[in-house]
């Protein structure tokens, strides 16, 4: 409930600066309280910054414990104009040849001559003179009925093309010409055109009705004989795409195209380049923050302390403020050892040379550096075009007894980051729009925060009253007083009269 506030009109006293000044005293525990909230919530956005940076370490190496990743195989093909090749994970390395001796093709159907449309629009009956009424007929076995009294030739089209009888239809109105094909190719695709009762449409269309199909793709692959429905297809993990007959030779034999399938060292490369440059981003960051300096003399800035200073100087003390709050943090520090111990390790029982980081020409350098890796790239290019197996077992060996000794460098330092997500969450929550209730160490010290911080400024209302309650009697009492004072001053001028 409201109390009514006298300013000091009968003490002439500045009412309101006497009691924001006092007010001011015993806000101190707030502000204190306010800050270290501020403090925490800083923390807590550091922390989850540092988790989505994990979030992003660990999708990286959970593509490297897949084999797929290391399985990427490049394609060649010595005539383009032939065959045109890509090749899958499981492709075997290797030279093939190819003699295309038959392109598969579908079957075509088209007006041999213009069929005399008179009017783009009209139905049939007025487009094609001398047909009236329902027309049936029949293709692929579908019967279609037309009504050439209501329907246009584009009526037609959009009947057989909405039909799933695997032939489309269209017109050409320049030409004046209908066509008929199939979607596919091969021996199975087919147009078979029944005229069933009464007028005949498809020769008013200038198209005979004889059945045709289509053909396979007929060629040899490293002697052996082969037919294909169609022109794409897949043999061994290559994909081939066939594009032309292959030419004769000078003694008339075909002369065969060339497909070179080998491991993509390329891509291979780029793939570890990208970790090892988010491994490092990520060692950086966390660093950063362990080793950021703190500015003792900076707290938070309070509302006061902001009504001092102008923006520029607001920006730099926050600056300050919100430096070196995770400096030397044992959580921290522990995820970045247990990291850093995972990376270096030898894997035991891997076959061939290749059995650490170091030996592909990933190393550190410098302690200053605290674990950032640096790439001999000559070295790795190598160690990938030498023994591409031996780069995908390092990195995603999988241990049958559970020791990490015999886990892949990819399964070790997942596991270690998954774990550190784990942490950094149970310390600070994340981010997320489907949870309204933050359980984390630090979500539920700012709530606890929130509460103390509610019921102190409740505290300082029923102050801020009580101190106005007491000058406001005090500004009454005083008021009487000078009433009085003033009635006794006249009735003394009175008595003297």
């Amino acid at each position: 409930m409201s109390i009514m506030r006298i300013g000091g009109l009968a003490s002439g006293m500045d009412i309101d600066q006497i009691i924001s000044d006092m007010m001011s005293v015993r806000r101190l525990p707030l502000d204190k309280l306010t800050q270290q909230r501020q403090r925490l919530e800083w923390q807590q956005e550091d922390y989850r910054a540092i988790n989505k940076q994990l979030f992003s370490l660990r999708e990286s190496v959970f593509s490297l414990k897949l084999q797929g990743t290391f399985n990427v195989k490049c394609a060649f093909s010595s005539n383009e104009d032939i065959v045109q090749v890509s090749a899958g994970g499981n492709a075997l390395n290797g030279t093939y040849k190819i003699v295309v001796k038959q392109l598969a093709e579908g079957a075509f159907k088209t007006s041999d001559a213009p069929v005399g449309s008179t009017d783009d629009y009209s139905t049939l009956s007025t487009q094609l003179v001398g047909l009236t009424g329902e027309i049936k007929f029949k293709i692929n076995g579908q019967e279609f009925i037309i009504n050439t009294e209501t329907e246009s030739i584009y009526d037609l089209i959009n009947k057989i093309n909405k039909a799933d009888i695997g032939v489309q239809a269209s017109y050409d109105r320049n030409l004046d010409r209908f066509f008929l094909s199939t979607t596919g190719t091969g021996s199975e695709a087919k147009i078979v055109i029944d005229e069933l009762e009464g007028q005949s449409l498809f020769p008013r269309l200038k198209i005979d009705t004889a059945a045709v199909h289509g053909s396979d793709a007929r060629f040899t692959l490293n002697g052996a004989e082969f037919t294909m429905a169609s022109n794409e297809f897949t043999i061994n993990g290559i994909n081939y795409s066939l594009k032309g007959v292959s030419p004769e030779g000078p003694g008339g034999e075909p002369v065969p195209a060339s497909v070179s399938v080998k491991s993509d060292t390329d891509k291979i490369f780029d793939t570890i380049m990208d970790f090892v440059n988010l491994y490092n981003e990520t060692i950086n960051k966390i660093n950063g923050k362990l080793f950021e300096k703190y500015y003792r003399d900076y707290p938070p800035l309070t509302d006061a302390m902001r009504e001092q200073l102008d923006d520029d100087q607001i920006e730099k003390w926050t600056e300050k403020a919100r430096s070196g709050l995770l400096r030397n943090d044992s959580m921290l520090s522990g995820i970045v050892s247990q990291i850093r111990t995972a990376i270096y390790g030898v894997v035991e029982g891997v076959s061939g040379e290749y059995n650490s980081l170091a030996s592909l020409g990933i190393t550190t350098k410098d302690y200053s550096e605290r674990g950032k890796l640096h790439v001999n790239e000559d070295k790795l290019r190598e160690a990938i075009a030498k023994d591409p197996e031996g780069i995908k077992e390092l990195f995603t060996a999988t241990s049958a007894d559970g020791s990490s000794k015999n886990e892949g460098i990819a399964s070790r330092l997942y596991n270690e980051v998954v774990a550190g997500i784990s942490k950094v969450t149970e310390k600070a929550g994340i981010e997320s729009d489907f949870s309204l209730v933050d359980n984390s160490v630090i979500g539920k010290r700012i709530k606890d925060m929130d509460d103390r911080i509610e019921d102190y400024e409740d505290r300082m209302k029923m102050i801020e009253d009580r101190y106005w309650r007491q000058f406001t009697a005090m500004e009454e009492a005083i008021n009487q007083m000078n009433s009085q004072s003033m009635w006794l001053t006249q009735q003394f001028w009175m008595g003297k009269g």
